[in-house]
Formats: C-alpha cells, sequence, structure tokens
C-alpha cells in the first residue's frame, strides 16, 4: 500500500477530525481551520501519486500519559543496509534499570538509518511513500493518515507555503545542515532516556515492519 491509497479508503472528515486532536487550535478558529484541513485532504484524493523507494513507519509511544503517533521517513536502499547488520535488541521496558553512562554508550551503538523528514517534499511524492499494512494495523489506519496529514501541513496548507519557509530556512542555516538541525533541535528538547527510547522504539519497528514491504 502507499499513502494515496490510504488517504482514499479514509472519510474525509474522519482524518480532519482526528488531525484537529492533534492540533491546538483556539476553539473560535475550529470552523475555519476544519475547513482548510477538509479541502487539503481532497486536494489530495485527485492527485497522482508518484513513488520514490521511501517508506514511511508509525511508532507509538506515550508521552505525558498521552499517545503519540510519530511518522518516521526512510529510504528503502537504507533499511536494507540497517537490517543487513546487528542492531542492538533492547526492549525499552529495560531502560530504567540503565544508568546515564550505559545510556550514552547505547546510544553510540544506535546507529539508525538516516530519518528524512517530509513536511517540505513534494505532496505527490509524500502520496507515493510505501506503508506497511501491519504497521497500520497497529497503529490504526485513520491515526496513522491523520499524523500523515499533520505533518504535510506543518508549514502551511499549500506547497507555495512549505517552499517558501524551506528557503527561508535554508538560508539561515544552509542546504546541508537544514534536515539535519530539525534531528538536533527535537533530540536536545528531550532527555537522554527520551532520545535513546525514541531509537530504540524506531529500531523495533523497523525489524518488525521494514522487510514485510516490497522495499526488498
Amino acid at each position: 500500500m502507499i499513502v494515496k491509497e490510504l488517504i482514499e479508503q479514509c472519510p474525509v472528515e474522519t482524518v480532519v477530525s482526528e488531525v484537529l486532536t492533534l492540533c491546538c487550535v483556539d476553539e473560535n478558529e475550529q470552523t475555519s481551520v476544519r475547513g482548510s484541513y477538509t479541502a487539503f485532504v481532497e486536494n489530495l484524493k485527485k492527485r497522482q501519486a508518484v513513488e520514490t523507494e521511501h517508506l514511511l513507519l508509525g511508532i507509538k509511544d506515550i508521552e505525558e500519559t498521552k499517545e503519540k503517533i510519530e511518522i518516521l521517513l526512510y529510504a528503502c536502499k537504507d533499511l536494507h543496509r540497517f537490517l543487513s547488520g546487528d542492531p542492538p535488541r533492547i526492549d525499552v521496558a529495560e531502560l530504567d534499570a540503565f544508568s546515564p553512562e550505559d545510556m550514552e554508550q547505547l546510544l553510540e551503538r544506535v546507529d539508525l538509518p538516516k530519518e528524512n523528514r517530509f513536511e517540505f517534499s513534494p505532496w505527490n511524492e509524500v502520496l507515493g511513500y510505501k506503508l506497511d499494512s501491519q504497521n497500520l494495523n497497529d497503529i490504526g489506519s485513520l491515526k496513522f493518515a491523520a499524523a500523515i496529514v499533520y505533518e504535510m501541513t506543518f508549514w502551511g496548507f499549500t506547497e507555495e507555503e512549505a517552499e517558501a519557509e524551506r528557503k527561508r530556512l535554508q538560508e539561515a542555516v544552509g542546504e546541508s545542515m537544514l534536515l539535519q538541525n530539525y534531528s538536533l533541535e527535537k533530540e536536545e528538547k528531550h532527555s537522554l532516556r527520551e532520545v535513546l527510547k525514541k531509537r530504540l522504539l524506531a529500531v523495533a519497528a523497523i525489524e518488525k515492519y521494514g522487510t514485510n514491504t516490497n522495499c526488498f
């Protein structure tokens, strides 16, 4: 399955309602924002998908008692190289027994394949990203679709808005550092345990779902 097929099978209003649970929107703006998301999802259903040999994986975590879904994007070739190695196999539940020093050492060993950001990706390409059916079932198709839509519209509801923001950031930090800075900024906001936890969840997701698709 690809993202376009997922979007097509989900009712627009249901997806939009789920996306709104991910947003911090004032009550007096709910109607306007709902309308923008509705138009966006309807537009996606009409677009053609362009496949680029990339896979989206969803990981589920609990953050401050609230369930959080994070969508990770990997190139199929990078997943293949990663799975050909020997990634550490440690259950997230075991982290509580680790000292900070142990966590730092383990963090150095968890060398994930390059994670790509898709906020700035052409929308036709996002629609062509591969999905794993078991991953969709485990996360929930509706939650998965909503998380994708939320990421796609992070910088606005048009590709022109996203491109303008990308250019602004590129001028500020340079093209080569743009995506890297996003990852570093995210990790700096979290504790060592949280960073390691996310990486271990990503390893588990890659091993569980990465070989189920036609990436290989």
